[in-house]
Protein backbone atom coordinates (compact mmCIF):
# COMPACT_ATOMS: atom_id res chain seq x y z
CA UNK A 1 0.00 0.00 0.00
CA UNK A 2 2.70 2.40 1.01
CA UNK A 3 4.60 1.63 -2.12
CA UNK A 4 1.60 2.44 -4.72
CA UNK A 5 1.05 5.90 -2.18
CA UNK A 6 4.77 6.48 -2.67
CA UNK A 7 4.84 5.42 -6.50
CA UNK A 8 1.60 8.39 -7.03
CA UNK A 9 3.67 10.82 -5.14
CA UNK A 10 6.79 10.42 -7.19
CA UNK A 11 4.61 10.94 -10.70
CA UNK A 12 2.55 13.64 -9.01
CA UNK A 13 5.64 15.45 -8.33
CA UNK A 14 7.73 14.48 -11.65
CA UNK A 15 4.04 16.20 -13.21
CA UNK A 16 3.65 19.35 -11.21
CA UNK A 17 7.38 19.81 -12.01
CA UNK A 18 6.60 20.24 -16.23
CA UNK A 19 3.79 22.12 -15.97
CA UNK A 20 5.32 25.34 -14.88
CA UNK A 21 5.91 27.18 -18.00
CA UNK A 22 7.04 30.66 -18.93
CA UNK A 23 4.18 32.78 -20.52
CA UNK A 24 5.39 35.72 -22.62
CA UNK A 25 3.53 38.72 -24.03
CA UNK A 26 4.18 40.34 -27.67
CA UNK A 27 3.01 42.75 -29.97
CA UNK A 28 3.43 41.83 -33.76
CA UNK A 29 3.82 44.06 -36.78
CA UNK A 30 -0.04 44.66 -37.19
CA UNK A 31 -0.46 45.50 -33.45
CA UNK A 32 -2.08 42.24 -32.60
CA UNK A 33 -1.38 41.22 -28.94
CA UNK A 34 -0.51 37.87 -28.93
CA UNK A 35 0.43 35.35 -25.82
CA UNK A 36 2.39 32.32 -25.74
CA UNK A 37 4.91 30.20 -24.02
CA UNK A 38 7.88 30.59 -26.51
CA UNK A 39 7.91 33.84 -28.23
CA UNK A 40 8.95 34.50 -31.84
CA UNK A 41 11.64 37.31 -30.73
CA UNK A 42 12.77 36.96 -27.45
CA UNK A 43 14.03 40.83 -27.79
CA UNK A 44 10.51 41.71 -28.89
CA UNK A 45 8.29 39.62 -25.80
CA UNK A 46 7.95 40.64 -22.47
CA UNK A 47 7.95 38.14 -19.71
CA UNK A 48 5.10 38.00 -17.99
CA UNK A 49 5.54 34.91 -16.27
CA UNK A 50 5.48 36.45 -12.80
CA UNK A 51 2.44 38.09 -13.35
CA UNK A 52 -0.04 35.42 -13.70
CA UNK A 53 -1.34 33.33 -11.11
CA UNK A 54 -0.94 29.96 -11.61
CA UNK A 55 -3.53 28.23 -12.71
CA UNK A 56 -4.69 23.77 -12.78
CA UNK A 57 -1.13 23.48 -10.42
CA UNK A 58 -1.12 19.94 -9.05
CA UNK A 59 -1.12 20.05 -5.97
CA UNK A 60 -1.50 16.17 -4.99
CA UNK A 61 1.91 15.91 -3.83
CA UNK A 62 0.96 17.77 -0.85
CA UNK A 63 -1.85 15.99 0.06
CA UNK A 64 -0.24 12.65 -0.75
CA UNK A 65 2.11 13.48 1.90
CA UNK A 66 -0.58 14.14 4.46
CA UNK A 67 -2.55 10.89 3.87
CA UNK A 68 0.76 9.26 4.23
CA UNK A 69 1.60 10.84 7.59
CA UNK A 70 -2.19 10.46 8.63
CA UNK A 71 -1.20 6.05 8.11
CA UNK A 72 1.82 6.03 10.07
CA UNK A 73 -0.20 7.72 12.45
CA UNK A 74 -3.17 5.45 12.53
CA UNK A 75 -0.16 2.47 12.43
CA UNK A 76 1.87 3.65 15.02
CA UNK A 77 -2.12 3.78 17.02
CA UNK A 78 -2.57 0.53 15.85
CA UNK A 79 0.70 -0.52 17.38
CA UNK A 80 0.85 0.63 20.37
CA UNK A 81 -3.07 -0.71 20.86
CA UNK A 82 -1.88 -3.90 20.06
CA UNK A 83 0.99 -3.59 22.38
CA UNK A 84 -0.76 -2.99 25.34
CA UNK A 85 -3.22 -5.97 24.62
CA UNK A 86 -0.69 -8.07 24.14
CA UNK A 87 0.98 -6.26 27.55
CA UNK A 88 -2.55 -6.90 29.56
CA UNK A 89 -3.22 -10.41 28.01
CA UNK A 90 0.33 -11.94 29.16
CA UNK A 91 -0.07 -10.20 32.80
CA UNK A 92 -3.88 -12.10 32.24
CA UNK A 93 -2.15 -15.73 31.66
CA UNK A 94 0.11 -14.65 34.44
CA UNK A 95 -2.48 -14.54 36.59
CA UNK A 96 -4.02 -17.63 35.54
CA UNK A 97 -0.80 -19.71 35.98
CA UNK A 98 -0.80 -18.74 39.38
CA UNK A 99 -3.98 -19.48 40.02
CA UNK A 100 -3.83 -23.15 37.98
CA UNK A 101 -0.57 -23.56 40.08
CA UNK A 102 -2.24 -23.19 43.62
CA UNK A 103 -5.45 -25.02 42.92
CA UNK A 104 -3.21 -27.76 41.57
CA UNK A 105 -1.77 -27.80 45.29
CA UNK A 106 -4.83 -27.72 47.25
CA UNK A 107 -6.02 -30.60 44.87
CA UNK A 108 -3.32 -32.86 45.86
CA UNK A 109 -3.54 -31.44 49.85
CA UNK A 110 -7.15 -32.84 49.47
CA UNK A 111 -6.19 -36.14 47.46
CA UNK A 112 -3.73 -37.75 50.25
CA UNK A 113 -3.79 -37.03 54.15
CA UNK A 114 -5.59 -34.14 55.02
CA UNK A 115 -5.98 -32.66 58.80
CA UNK A 116 -7.93 -29.43 58.49
CA UNK A 117 -7.30 -26.82 61.54
CA UNK A 118 -9.48 -23.70 62.41
CA UNK A 119 -7.97 -20.15 62.60
CA UNK A 120 -6.88 -21.11 66.30
CA UNK A 121 -5.25 -23.81 64.97
CA UNK A 122 -7.63 -26.65 66.29
CA UNK A 123 -7.95 -29.31 64.47
CA UNK A 124 -11.43 -29.86 62.64
CA UNK A 125 -13.40 -32.93 62.03
CA UNK A 126 -14.36 -33.36 58.31
CA UNK A 127 -15.97 -36.28 56.57
CA UNK A 128 -14.86 -38.39 54.16
CA UNK A 129 -18.01 -37.11 51.64
CA UNK A 130 -17.55 -33.22 52.81
CA UNK A 131 -13.34 -33.60 51.66
CA UNK A 132 -14.70 -36.00 48.39
CA UNK A 133 -17.08 -32.86 47.66
CA UNK A 134 -14.42 -30.34 47.65
CA UNK A 135 -11.96 -32.31 45.95
CA UNK A 136 -14.17 -32.79 43.51
CA UNK A 137 -14.97 -28.66 43.12
CA UNK A 138 -11.31 -27.83 42.75
CA UNK A 139 -10.92 -30.61 40.00
CA UNK A 140 -14.35 -29.35 38.03
CA UNK A 141 -12.22 -25.66 38.43
CA UNK A 142 -8.69 -27.38 37.08
CA UNK A 143 -10.17 -29.27 34.39
CA UNK A 144 -12.02 -25.92 32.95
CA UNK A 145 -9.42 -23.51 33.49
CA UNK A 146 -5.97 -24.52 33.59
CA UNK A 147 -4.31 -26.25 30.64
Amino acid sequence: MKTIVLLILVCATTMALHVHADAYRWVDDKGNVHFGDRPPDKSAAEDISAQIDQQNVDESSATTNKLLEQQDRRDAAIKTEQNQLNARGGNQQEQRRKACKEARRQLKILKGRVVFFDNDGREIEVTEKERDAQAASLEQLVAARCD
